[in-house]
């Protein structure tokens, strides 16, 4: 009996929100990292590194109230040769979504023919629905799709800085063709670098399947006994 009410326990751990968050967060590679817990404050000179790209999970399995304005809703590489490459779109209300932000912001401020560059890959295990990458629309939806109580960037200048052609100094943002997978080459100077990512939700209820399932064979052995 003691080791079936520990089994029931088991299986109900493992939608808690922290193990949730690392299912679906697959792969990191270069410069990208992922932290757990993200300080209050991620706005422009809070929260710096000169060489990672911060990522931090913020909404889960939330139902969207109203459509979401995403700046890339299609896999390719922003800019372009002649222009950002933006593929804009709406998430529609009733979706189901996780969010991330992705944060970069160098140690106090250099000069832009100084920035620093840093390269990395984050891979969901869910397909990405849409990537905010502007300041506008970032700012739009701190409230809906950020954490509750955090103090995020509000100013025109803290998101990816597209350039037409790369440049050298240009942020550059490629979606794969699985719509998985980032690929990130920043360059930062002063201001954050953020990206917000929004990916669709698994569908709720393994826990209530495997807690229900682990009583159903609790009471079996109750009856047997």
């Amino acid at each position: 009996m003691r080791t079936l009410i520990v089994w029931v326990a088991v299986c109900a751990g493992v939608v808690t929100p922290t193990s949730r968050v690392r299912a679906q967060v697959v792969s990191m590679t270069g410069a990208v990292t992922f932290v757990a817990s993200p300080p209050a404050d991620v706005s422009s000179n809070n929260w710096e590194s000169n060489t990672l790209i911060r990522a931090f999970a913020e909404r889960q399995a939330l139902t969207l109230s109203q459509g979401v304005a995403a700046d890339i809703t299609s896999p390719g590489t922003s800019p372009g040769s002649a222009d950002q490459n933006l593929s804009p779109g709406t998430i529609t209300a009733g979706t189901m979504v996780d969010t991330y932000t992705l944060h970069f912001d160098v140690n106090g401020s250099r000069a832009t023919n100084d920035a620093l560059e840093t390269i990395g890959t984050i891979t969901f295990g869910r397909p990405i629905l849409g990537l905010l990458v502007l300041s506008t629309t970032e700012n739009n939806t701190n409230a809906l799709l950020g954490l509750p109580g955090e103090t995020y960037s509000s100013g025109p200048d803290h998101g990816l800085e597209l350039t037409p052609g790369g440049g050298g100094t240009s942020d550059v943002i490629t979606l794969s063709a699985d719509r998985r997978t980032i690929t990130l080459d920043l360059h930062n100077a002063s201001f954050a670098d953020d990206v917000r990512v929004v990916t669709s939700a698994p569908e709720p209820g393994l826990g209530a399947v495997a807690v229900g399932l682990g009583m159903v064979v609790f009471g079996r052995r109750r009856r047997q006994g």
